[in-house]
């Protein structure tokens, strides 16, 4: 019995699935980034290269921390520009797993797709963090809204100066109170 087993996850083994764009160039070629990407700005996408994974063409998927692996052949000197449509085709569809996750873990407000799709519902309004079943927090856990910490809680602030008397632990306090080090 052979296991095959990989050190990085790709977008397939997380969805369970190919996407057809992984398969076929045409369904990519048509797609303008310039008329995708929000404020005119490509600047964003500069960092966005073919990659390989396991001997096949990908590129990595932020959102996810995932290779999007490529499965037709890529004309030669469009590498970076097949990469980033195949990428942008996987999140305008909504098909990235770190996307999925959104709607459920995601803890502030964002638009669910991302700026590059117009009317994209906004998801992180109303975060609850997940509870376990059958859980009970232990008697001295705070209630929700309470800290963990009791007592006072140290902090250095901007404006204060340290200096280390004899060599031991930096004796902080206000500047007017201790000579810069």
């Amino acid at each position: 019995m052979s296991d095959k087993r990989s050190v990085a996850i790709d977008a397939e083994q997380l969805a369970g699935k190919r996407f057809e764009y992984q398969e076929d160039i045409s369904l990519v070629e048509d797609l303008d980034l310039m008329e995708l990407t929000p404020g005119k700005d490509l600047n964003w996408l500069e960092d966005i290269h073919l990659l390989e994974e396991d001997d096949t063409p990908a590129v990595f998927d932020r959102n996810s921390n995932s290779f999007l692996k490529i499965y037709f052949n890529i004309p030669e000197g469009r590498e970076d520009e097949i990469a980033r449509k195949v990428l942008m085709k996987h999140l305008i569809s909504g098909n990235s797993y770190g996307i999925q996750l959104k709607e459920k873990h995601c803890k502030f407000h964002q638009v669910e797709l991302g700026p590059w799709v117009a009317d994209s519902k906004s998801v992180g309004d109303n975060y609850q963090p997940p509870v376990l079943e059958g859980w009970e927090a232990p008697a001295h856990y705070p209630s929700p809204g309470e800290s963990l910490r009791s007592g006072p809680v140290a902090t250095l602030s901007v404006g204060r100066s340290c200096s280390r008397p004899n060599n031991r632990q930096p004796a902080c306090g206000p500047p007017n109170n201790r000579s810069a080090p």
